[in-house]
């Protein structure tokens, strides 16, 4: 078995996802390991979009 610890690159721009509780937009974007070509959906933080749950 092969260990690989991960260098994500991202291969598409970020797309909405989903609000989080703390107010910010949680954006996704495809992404592949530099190192073993692994494909995987990461999340990112976006902008504050304020108090939506309160």
């Amino acid at each position: 078995m092969k260990f690989c610890v991960h260098d994500w690159k991202r291969i598409e721009e970020p797309k909405h996802s989903h609000f989080s509780y703390d107010g910010l937009e949680v954006l996704t974007a495809m992404c592949v390991c530099k190192k073993c070509g692994k494909k995987k959906v990461r999340k990112f933080a976006g902008k504050y979009v304020g108090q939506l749950f309160g």
